[in-house]
């Protein structure tokens, strides 16, 4: 083979790889911006771009044909193009700015490719409380249940009783989405102080309530023919107002 066939052979070969390459766009498929802050929407075409088009909710938020860029009213003081790239800013993003977004983008040479960049706004965490069902339970009778609320974008939750961890078993234990603690037949060794911490990507925050347990107070058993002698009787009524005095900071039952 003559060398100018060879060299007529070569660059067939290279003609047909380089028509054989597809055109790709490399992004991010999913961002987190929280509300309020710039949204980067980053692509990276292989190969250069003659024209293309960003699209949201069915609406064209920006196109543009070589360095002609054309932006949508809407967006025009909060959106910026990148014409070397492609990609698409958005500023002080609000929660409705969050959902897919897709770039269309067509090469020099091929046909048009696209590609969706899901971008995920997170409000502050904010507010954040625990409430108890029950600010009275008996102790070794009575469930309850710790909700820990908070406003904003959530993305898990922590429960501390006295600042450690709670080891969760078959009587401490939370929810799947860990906003609420159950305690099933409260003793004296559940009470204390009880935090949630609500965090997500960009934040987070705390709340706590404390726990007393009280003691259950049960009457005295008589057979019909047994009495309670007057100091008996006075005992009692004095227990009975005592209770109802420190019911707050009983620790421990009494019977008579």
């Amino acid at each position: 083979m003559s060398g100018l066939a060879f060299a007529a052979l070569v660059l067939c070969l290279h003609i047909t790889a380089g028509e054989s390459r597809q055109f790709t766009i490399l992004e991010f498929s999913q961002i987190n911006v929280t509300v309020r802050r710039n949204a980067f929407l980053s692509v990276r075409p292989s190969a250069v771009v003659t024209s293309g088009s960003w699209n949201f909710n069915g609406r064209t938020i920006a196109q543009w044909i070589g360095q002609t860029v054309s932006i949508d009213n809407a967006y025009t003081s909060r959106a910026e193009l990148f014409t070397s790239t492609g990609s698409l800013l958005l500023k002080s993003v609000k929660m409705s700015d969050g959902g897919e977004y897709r770039v269309n983008m067509v090469p020099t040479s091929g046909s048009m490719t696209s590609a969706t960049i899901s971008l995920r706004i997170i409000e502050t965490v904010t507010g954040v409380a625990v409430v108890t069902n029950n600010s009275t339970p008996l102790e070794n009778l009575d469930t309850i249940a710790l909700s820990c609320d908070a406003s904003g974008t959530v993305q898990t939750r922590t429960w501390f009783k006295d600042n450690q961890p709670i080891r969760e078993n078959g009587r401490i234990f939370t929810s799947p989405d860990r906003a609420k603690l159950t305690i099933i037949s409260v003793n004296r060794n559940d009470v204390g102080t009880y935090k949630c911490i609500a965090r997500n990507s960009f934040s987070n925050g705390a709340g706590e309530t404390s726990v007393e347990v009280y003691c259950k107070y049960t009457a005295p058993k008589t057979d019909g023919n047994s009495t309670l002698s007057p100091g008996e009787f006075a005992l009692c009524v004095f227990v009975v107002l005592l209770m109802s005095l420190c019911r707050a900071t009983c620790k421990w039952c009494l019977r008579c």
